[in-house]
């Protein structure tokens, strides 16, 4: 047939030219036939393009329909050029000749298209303005769609040119990054190529040397070159349907050419499907150069009876014209031959058929039904002349002329009988390849004593001998057509076979794996013995099944590997990466496949792990986690809001300056009235005069007001003292620090400055429980200055080592309630004066001192140290059954750890546990301690009961319930 090269896009002008030239040559033949196809095919697409621009002018979309007129090559031209003037007339002969039939140019549409643009004035202002409208609404392929023809229409324009360049790198590198992502979809909705088409489609050209979109358009070639060998394949497998359907699959050979051609995918079709191609081509070639010959030479056959066989034929006889016989080809032949030998001299040879004159092309007629008429016996003749029978229609028979039937000397007639009878063994045997074979090396030497065979009975052995052809012709076929039906019966039985062993489980792989490969065989086997009689007999889909075969094997001894790799995994990574391979197999079973994904989903990475069984309820977040379990040497960094509120209880000039002295009332008389404490803010100040008159004594001194509050003035009394040391009136003995002022002086100041220059992390809980057993301070003032030192720890609980106390929390709950409203440091001061009761606190003080808020955070901290620096081990997986296959050796008593599939979190391993198939069962290693070691360890001379409930939440998941 044609080459590939014919396919290539041609112009609407040139194509309309070649078919005016072919009109006016009343051209015939296959490339007469290819540009019928070519004008068909190019009408066909203009029509459909014409319509969608109607629909989308229908739906608003008028710069879209503009752009797609305006691009090269314009639909409005090509529409005209497509429309000549002698359409009519090669419409009709493309109906007489059984060529592509094209439809119309629909005139109207594009009529209607050109008019609906008419009324724009200023083209660019409308293109700029639609332009900005696609930029506004986000729309960057609508917008490159319209500076892209923006670009072509005014290339002297820089400011356009630098927004088509922009615009162009931005979706490039859009669909890049839409590219990566696809990639990392587990069930992507869509290819690469869909990606690229969708960006092609408004105009967006891709090259790129490396990337995603080079890849991408590797991908892309190499799915156009499947699809081409695809559709190659699928057509040289209808070869042998031809002589009955050629004018259809002659269309779809020219589709299938003009594919490869415009994919440049020509050079992919090589090998045996290049040169099955070829043979469809030429085979498709030949018939229709064989229809188009007879169509432009065929005349009105001669109805004349035939000349009796034992009489001269007239000088003027007519010549007998070739006949085209739709089911008795060897028929016609037999009768024609009997007619040139029996009445046949060298006078009478036929003359060869006038062709008709191309102008003369008339429409094929019907071919008639042609009997053979009874034969005259010639005097002389044998009565036992064989008439041979009509084999079945398609069956090819050497003819037998004239010339090869002259009689002249004769060699010995038993020579030629005696080949008869052979080949007449031959044919009582039944057809066979080897009997074949024989049968024509004696056809040879019969057709090598034809011309020489004469006498009595010559001819009758002559027909009997060419009856015997054609009987062995049409065994031979029905012989075609049993193998074929045989060996697509065992393609058949290898599909099943196939389709069997792709979906077999593990257990029955083995078995189906084996019944697939012999029915592969078989059928192989079979096209090997029908191959001479069935040369296009393809192995292809032999091929595609020991491909897949082969695929699903190498599958399951991948799904081995990956299973061994998974048993022998000693770390989540080393467990998730086969577990995940094992998924993507998709060899499981579909509840074991669903479970596997649901173990992927819960926990794909160690860190994940971790944090479920090391975070306890109450840490909350991982940050948190690693700042409890610092150890309680490190020295902590303060931030600057915890130095102010340090600096302000360590600053407090008013509870380091409260004095107690003793005043003693006299009331003129020389033994004291009354003797009563009190605090004054500040030392008290003495001082005595003598004088002739006697001597004086002097205080001066600051009171506190009913609010607790120093007075703004200094009182100074003077009073007489009498010889004995007495006074008159008031006495005031040497004050003294307060036991408040002295322990905040000489305990709480000291501690906060420890805190403040880096003091170890725990400085503070040592200070509360200080605090806590300091029974000589006023309860308030204690709980003063403890409100104080909560404040700053409840900024950072887990710095500060008050989330590791469960009594300093009980604690600080207890103080939030008693102080709603606030505790002040003169509270204390006020309460002493008036005697307040203070028995709530006492008995808080009383119950907090029980036990040391150090000591739990020293047990609690040593415990999360410990957790935080363990790791993980993989100690086996979770059957199919639910039950335990392990790796490695257990340690006695050891928690296991695994994934409950239900409640979607890491739990216990137990026997009754809800895992899913292939979960991972894991143990925690603590640098060699076990759980139980880290618990006695963290415990040993304390007395924190680690049992306690309270202090579960403090507890890893790994060692509660321990």
């Amino acid at each position: 047939m044609d080459t590939a090269s014919t396919h290539t896009t041609s112009s609407p002008t040139d194509l309309v030219k070649n078919i005016q030239d072919a009109l006016q040559n009343a051209s015939v033949g296959p490339e007469a036939a290819l540009l019928a196809w070519k004008y068909a095919e190019a009408v066909s697409q203009v029509n459909q393009e014409l319509e969608e621009c109607i629909s989308l002018i229908q739906e608003g979309a008028r710069v879209e329909v503009y752009a797609k007129l305006r691009y090269r090559p314009r639909l409005l031209d090509t529409a005209t050029n497509l429309n000549f003037p002698q359409f009519e007339s090669w419409k009709n002969r493309c109906k007489q000749c059984g060529w592509s039939e094209p439809d119309e140019i629909r005139n109207g549409l594009a009529g209607l298209l050109d008019e609906s643009f008419g009324e724009i004035d200023e083209l660019k202002d409308w293109l700029l303005e639609e332009f900005l409208k696609k930029v506004g609404e986000g729309d960057s392929l609508g917008a490159y769609l319209i500076i892209k023809l923006l670009a072509e229409e005014y290339p002297e324009e820089e400011s356009i040119q630098a927004q088509h360049t922009s615009l162009n790198a931005q979706l490039l590198q859009t669909a890049e990054s839409e590219l990566e992502q696809l990639k990392k979809e587990k069930k992507p909705t869509k290819t690469s190529t869909d990606v690229l088409w969708s960006y092609r489609s408004y105009g967006l050209e891709f090259s790129a040397k490396a990337g995603p979109i080079a890849k991408a358009l590797e991908e892309e070639k190499v799915e156009l070159e499947r699809d081409a060998l695809s559709k190659v394949g699928e057509l040289v497998e209808h070869r042998p349907e031809l002589a009955e359907n050629w004018r259809t699959l002659e269309t779809d050979y020219l589709k299938c050419r003009h594919y490869l051609a415009v994919n440049d995918m020509v050079a992919a079709v090589k090998g045996e499907l290049q040169q099955a191609f070829e043979a469809f081509g030429n085979d498709l070639n030949d018939h229709r150069l064989q229809h188009d010959a007879s169509f432009a030479s065929r005349e009105t056959v001669v109805d004349e009876a035939p000349t009796p066989l034992d009489s001269e034929p007239p000088s003027d006889r007519k010549s007998i014209k070739p006949l085209i016989f739709a089911g008795s080809g060897i028929a016609a032949v037999l009768v024609i031959g009997a007619i040139f030998f029996l009445g046949g001299s060298d006078d009478a040879k036929p003359q060869s058929a006038k062709p008709a004159k191309p102008a003369e092309v008339v429409e094929p007629a019907p071919v008639a039904e042609v009997e053979t008429p009874p034969t005259p016996i010639a005097a002389g003749v044998e009565s036992d002349v064989a008439q041979p029978e009509t084999p079945a229609s398609g069956i090819a028979v050497e003819n037998v002329s004239g010339s090869q039937l002259q009689q002249t000397a004769s060699p010995s007639k038993s020579e030629y009988e005696t080949l008869a009878d052979e080949m007449a063994l031959i044919i009582e045997a039944g057809y066979s390849q080897e009997g074949d074979a024989k049968f024509q090396e004696l056809w040879r030497q019969s057709e090598a004593l034809k011309s020489s065979v004469s006498g009595p009975g010559s001819r009758s052995t002559v027909y009997r001998i060419a009856g015997m052809r054609a009987e062995l012709d049409s065994m031979r076929q029905t012989r075609t057509v049993e193998l074929k039906k045989e060996f697509e019966g065992l393609v058949s039985e290898s599909e099943r076979a196939l389709a069997a062993a792709l979906s077999a489980g593990e257990e029955d792989f083995p078995l189906a794996h084996e019944k697939a490969t012999a029915a592969i065989s078989r059928a192989t086997e079979a096209r090997a013995s029908a191959i001479s009689l069935l040369p296009n007999l393809s192995l292809s889909p032999l091929e595609a099944a020991s491909a897949q075969l082969e695929q699903r094997d190498l599958k399951w001894q991948d799904f081995d590997s990956t299973r061994s790799r998974l048993s022998s995994a000693r770390n989540a990574l080393e467990y998730y990466q086969p577990l995940q391979r094992l998924h993507d197999l998709e060899l499981l079973a579909s509840d074991q496949q669903e479970a596997v994904q649901k173990v992927l989903d819960l926990s794909l990475d160690a860190e994940a792990l971790r944090e479920r069984l090391l975070l306890p309820e109450a840490v909350g977040t991982w940050t948190a986690l690693e700042s409890a379990a610092l150890p309680a040497s490190h020295h902590l960094e303060l931030q600057a809001m915890e130095q102010v509120l340090l600096s302000r209880i360590a600053r407090d000039s008013y509870l380091e300056n409260v004095y107690t002295t003793e005043v003693t009332y006299f009331q003129g008389a020389e033994v004291p009235n009354s003797k009563r404490s009190m605090f004054v803010a500040g030392p008290v100040v003495k001082s005595e005069k003598k004088s002739a008159d006697g001597s004086t004594a002097n205080f001066k001194l600051r009171e506190f007001t009913e609010s607790g509050e120093p007075k703004a003035q200094q009182s100074s009394s003077t009073f007489m003292v009498r010889s004995n040391g007495s006074s008159w009136g008031f006495s005031y003995a040497d004050s003294k620090l307060s036991p408040e002022s002295e322990y905040y002086r000489n305990t709480v100041q000291p501690a906060l400055e420890r805190i403040m220059s880096g003091a170890p992390r725990f400085a503070a809980l040592e200070l509360i429980d200080t605090l806590n057993s300091a029974d000589e301070i006023s309860p308030l003032c204690r709980a003063y200055l403890k409100n104080q030192l909560l404040e700053v720890m409840r900024t950072n609980p887990w710095k500060w080592g008050l989330a590791l106390s469960p009594s300093l929390q009980q604690q600080s709950e207890a103080m939030e309630t008693l102080a709603s409203s606030g505790i002040s440091s003169k509270d204390w001061l006020v309460a002493e004066r008036k005697g307040t009761p203070q028995d709530e606190w006492t008995s808080h003080f009383e119950r907090s001192a029980a036990s040391s808020v150090v000591e739990e955070a020293r047990v609690f901290a040593s415990v999360l140290e410990a957790s935080t620096q363990g790791e993980f081990a993989v100690l086996g997986h979770v059957t199919a059954s639910g039950e335990l296959n392990s790796g490695s050796e257990l340690v006695s008593g050891e928690p296991l750890w695994t994934i409950d599939s239900v409640a979607g979190d890491v739990v216990r391993w137990r026997e009754d546990s809800r895992a899913a198939a292939f979960a991972p069962v894991f143990g925690f290693r603590f640098q060699g301690e076990t759980a139980e070691g880290i618990l006695e360890s963290a415990g040993q001379d304390s007395p924190v009961d680690l049992t306690d409930p309270q202090h579960s939440m403090l507890l890893p998941p790994l060692l509660r319930g321990l």
